[in-house]
């Protein structure tokens, strides 16, 4: 299961109506998810070779990085054509709704799994994507996060490597790739969790204990 930008929930009849559709459409998210992560753990590999003086091999890593956000973002937008023509899009925003009613609306939970250190986005963060999700539906909420990585892709695609002789030039680069990186990741955490623990805040008291194995968008 991803743990970014997910649909994960929990099984009942109805969703089990629609599990054909999920899957075909979470293989998107967590290939889009498995790409964008291991750019992510590129740029810390970038910080391990300025530290470690091997610039060589840092202008492989940073070129490599441009890739493989371009494959993340193409299983992304795969995800969200499937999500807009399959009318899974309108059923899954229905589900969050539905859910998320007895606990205050969507805000309240980013809101209450941020004050359990699930999730560290801002209030602006929140405000986007619950109104992303609220006005535009699904395929917006997710457009927030890919509209992140879209722009690192497009800075790093655009960036020449530094001189190997300018460290500080180095050094502001990687601090550049890993605010935007944690950024987008910290969007792309909130969706997942906006699923998963939507649901589960949702449940009875008394349910609390029930197995989480149930537990899928599927």
């Amino acid at each position: 299961m991803s743990s970014v930008c997910n649909k994960k929930i929990q099984r009942s009849a109805e969703a089990d109506d629609w599990s054909a559709t999920y899957a075909r459409n979470e293989v998107h998210v967590e290939a889009g998810s498995a790409h964008f992560s291991h750019a992510f753990a590129a740029v810390l590999g970038l910080v391990g070779d300025i530290e470690l003086h091997d610039l060589q091999r840092g202008k492989l890593r940073l070129r490599s990085i441009a890739g493989t956000l371009e494959r993340a973002i193409d299983e992304y937008r795969t995800s969200i054509t499937m999500d807009r023509e399959t009318g899974l899009d309108e059923h899954h925003v229905r589900l969050l709704h539905d859910a998320a009613k007895p606990i205050g609306g969507l805000e309240a939970v980013l809101l209450d799994a941020r004050s359990h250190q699930l999730v560290g986005v801002t209030d602006e963060q929140v405000g986007s994507l619950v109104s992303a999700l609220s006005h535009g539906g699904y395929a917006a909420l997710m457009d927030v996060y890919v509209d992140e990585v879209q722009a690192i892709s497009r800075m790093v695609s655009a960036t020449s490597c530094p001189d190997e002789q300018d460290i500080v030039a180095w050094q502001e680069l990687t601090w550049k790739l890993m605010t935007s990186f944690s950024r987008a990741m910290a969007l792309g955490q909130a969706i997942a969790v906006l699923n998963t623990y939507t649901l589960r805040a949702s449940r009875p008291v008394a349910d609390t204990s029930a197995p989480r194995s149930t537990e899928s968008r599927k």
